[in-house]
Parts: structure tokens; sequence; C-alpha cells
């Protein structure tokens, strides 16, 4: 199936929203043992793509991947000519090492000039999730067969790209939701929970720390996944819409208002967005001059975030700024406080490089990040998956994007995954948290219920 410009219900891709350390090695896998796969691969100026005829294609069987920023940049790709399974610390190294080859090996198809190598996937919040139901292992990239781009700094265009050896990679069913089901937190192990962290934080030991509950839901038929995109595409349009189906299988599922980095022409920008409330107004605290308010929780949630960024990026730029105030980021149900961080990246420096060292953020871990990871670690009944991950693409180039994999699900046939979490810091009140992860949820609750009705 290929683009098309004709029909007479598409909704055109202009999506831009409106303006207002660990050292052990990783243990690794690709479809190839010795050797990465040799790809030919031609590009070709397409048609305008509209919105249906992609979700139409995330419908078809085996992997597939959507990609649709705030600003109006677009990466679709379905099937897949090389695949990258990586476990451990060493997994964002790996996947660049990965890729690296690949490029490496990578050719022209006869008369073409060699387009962009781009793979898709992400990683989970934290190692060791190969084995839960809410994700698909600690970090999946795929090539995909076929690629349509707009924006990004290219032509609006299809890639396409084949195995010389004419082989296709393994490609293993997704993981199913499996049952029985995830344990989850009810209000009141949610208060004992909270209250934990509260004790960590008058100790001294922790400034703050994000706890996530995970919520099953189960409609009357099969959800379709590409219509839940859809929905959350209209619903959301500051958001990054994601869409992740590595293979035969469930599918993850989001709308997420956090870039977690990107990196472009030499630049990297990352957002700091941390600071929750249900109404915008409840940040104008310090009169209408001052739009963020001075809610003092939410400001120190924020510093949290900016700084460990700022700190992260640091090392890989010659320079580094981040907006002198935090601003306001309005969404259907919720509004947060957003700071834009950017540098000017070092010519060498990949956009998994800046992944590693940003994630995960203080805005879904915590801060100290150890001491925080090792008190959800022993708090939540759970494995988040890929929840709280990071899920975007990346270039062989070492141009990348990659967004937090939060408001975001786990779907499967009739079956659906989702998780919120809430940052716990002194002052917390621990039924507030619990009503913010009530908030969180609802954007892709609304989204599944509509698809699964």
């Amino acid at each position: 199936m290929t683009p098309s410009t004709t029909r007479p219900d598409s909704r055109s891709l202009d999506l831009r929203a409106p303006r207002s350390g660990p050292d052990a090695p990783a243990e690794s896998r690709t479809e190839s043992a010795l050797l990465p796969p040799t790809l030919a691969g031609r590009r070709k100026q397409g048609p305008t793509l509209d919105l249906d005829t992609i979700l139409d294609r995330l419908r078809d069987e085996g992997p597939a991947f959507a990609w649709l920023t705030p600003d109006g940049d677009v990466v679709a790709g379905f099937g897949a000519v090389a695949r990258f399974e990586g476990s451990g610390p060493g997994r964002f190294q790996a996947a660049k090492s990965w890729l690296n080859g690949l490029a490496e090996a990578a050719v022209a198809d006869e008369g073409s000039e060699r387009p962009p190598l781009i793979a898709v996937g992400g990683f989970s919040f934290a190692e060791g999730s190969a084995g839960s139901p809410a994700g698909f292992g600690d970090a999946v990239f795929f090539v995909p067969a076929e690629i349509w781009t707009a924006g990004l700094g290219l032509d609006a265009g299809t890639s396409s790209w084949r195995r010389v050896d004419g082989d296709s990679p393994a490609a293993r069913p997704a993981p199913s939701l499996a049952r029985p089901r995830l344990p989850v937190w009810g209000e009141e192990e949610w208060a004992d929970g909270a209250r934990a962290v509260l004790n960590e934080i008058a100790a001294g030991s922790l400034q703050k720390a994000v706890l996530a509950r995970a919520v099953e839901m189960e409609c009357a038929r099969e959800i379709d996944p590409a219509r839940v995109l859809g929905s959350l595409v209209g619903a959301n349009p500051e958001c990054y819409r994601f869409f992740v189906r590595p293979a035969t299988g469930a599918s993850f599922v989001g709308a997420s208002p956090e870039r977690l980095v990107a990196r472009r022409d030499g630049v990297v920008v990352s957002d700091a967005v941390a600071g929750t409330a249900a109404d915008a107004a409840l940040f104008n605290m310090g009169g209408e001059a001052d739009e963020t308010g001075e809610n003092g929780k939410d400001r120190s949630e924020h510093a949290f975030v900016v700084r460990h960024i700022v700190e992260a990026l640091a090392p890989l730029c010659d320079s580094v700024e981040a907006d002198p105030a935090p601003t306001l980021q309005r969404h259907r149900h919720l509004a947060h406080l957003k700071t834009r961080i950017s540098g000017r990246a070092h010519a060498r420096a990949h956009v998994l490089d800046f992944v590693e060292r940003v994630h995960p953020t203080p805005a879904v871990a915590g801060s100290p990040r150890g001491e925080a990871l090792q008190l959800i670690r022993a708090l939540e009944p759970s494995h988040r998956g890929w929840y709280a991950g990071a899920v975007g693409w990346m270039g062989a180039d070492g141009r990348g994007d990659f967004a937090v994999g939060i408001r975001s699900a786990l779907i499967h046939g009739r079956r659906a995954l989702l998780f919120a979490g809430a940052g716990i810091v002194a002052g917390s009140d621990p039924a507030a948290e619990w009503a913010e992860t009530e908030l969180k949820l609802s954007v892709a609750r609304e989204a599944i219920a509509d698809a699964g009705s």
C-alpha cells in the first residue's frame, strides 16, 4: 500500500501544535550472530502523507512504528530488515554500535542515492524488563523496510531498505499481556508507599521519588491500537504521539508531553517537564504578571529536573542553556511547568550518548537518582516495562529524537496495561498524588475506551 493524496476523508499531516553509569557490558543480540546484514536502499520523493493512510498501515501485521511531534515532524515505518535486542547497563552503547555497523555495510540501490538509515524503537525504564508483561525488553530497535518521513530537515519522502543476503530478521512475537494479572496498588497501598518515600525524605537521604501504579483495562472487543493513536493525535496536539510494535503482538502507544532529548544539526534539545496541576490557574499564585505562579512543591520538582538535564548534557556539549523561567504547558486534562534546555553538541556525540546520560530524569525517577531508583524497586509491586522509558528514532548520522514513554499503554487483543506516576516530595499529600495519577491515566483510558467500545 502506498501513500495516497486523493483519499476523501484523509487528514493532512500538518500536525504542528498551536503556538501558545554504569560500565558493565551489555548482553545484546541481533539477528546476525557475527556481522550485521548488508542493507541496500533507495529514497524517492513521496506524496503528502495523511494520518488515515498511516493508521491503515499500522493495522498490517508485523513490525510498525509511528512518531508525530508537536512541530509536525513525522516518522512512520513498516516491516523490518534488521533488528536489535539488548539488555543490561550497556544497552545504549550496544544499540549505537549495532546501527553504526549497519551503516558501514549499507549501500544504495543502483541508480539511486543512499537514503538516511533510520532505526526506530526504544528502551525500558529500567534494566531487567525482559520477563515483564509491561514491555518488550530492555532495548529493542528495528530498521523498517519502508520508512515515511516529513520534517526532520529532509524533504517528505519514502525510503525503502532490503537485505542483500535475502534473509528476513527473525521477528519473535512481542509479549502478550500475560496472566496472572500484574500486582497493583489500591489507594491504601499507594498511600503507604508515598508515606515511605516521605519518611526517607525526612531522614535526609532523598529529595524526591516518583511512584508509579499500574491499571489493567479489558474491553468487550479487541482494541484497535491504531485507532487509539488516532484518538491521541487529535486530543493531544502539544504531545509526542507514538506507536511501537516491534513484532507481531502487543503495541505500545502514547501521547507524551515530555521530550527526553533530540539531536539535529549539531544542536541538542531537551524539555524539563515537571510540576502538574489539574487546572492551569493553580499555577497562577503570584498574580497575573506571573502565569506560572509560586507553587512551592511544583517549583521544587521542576528545579530537580532542570538541574539534572543541564548537568547531564554539559559533558557532551560546548555550551548548554536553559530558559530563564518555566512556561505553562497546557493539555486536555492537565497543565505542567516546562523549561526548554538546549546545547551545542560535540561533533561526535550521538543522540544515544545523550539519552544514556539523561534517562531517567527526576521527572520519572527522582533525586538523587540512585537512591530514588533503589526505593522504587523496593516499593513498587510490578516492573514498569517501557512505561517512562525512552521511545523514538535514531539515524546512523547521530541524529534522533526520543520522548519519555508516559501517558501510554501497552495494548494486546482486548486488554491494555496502563501506568501513571506522581512525584513525592516534602509536603506531598498521598491522596492528592493518587488523584494526580488518575488524571494522568485518563489520557490513555479515554482513547482506549473509544477504540475498544
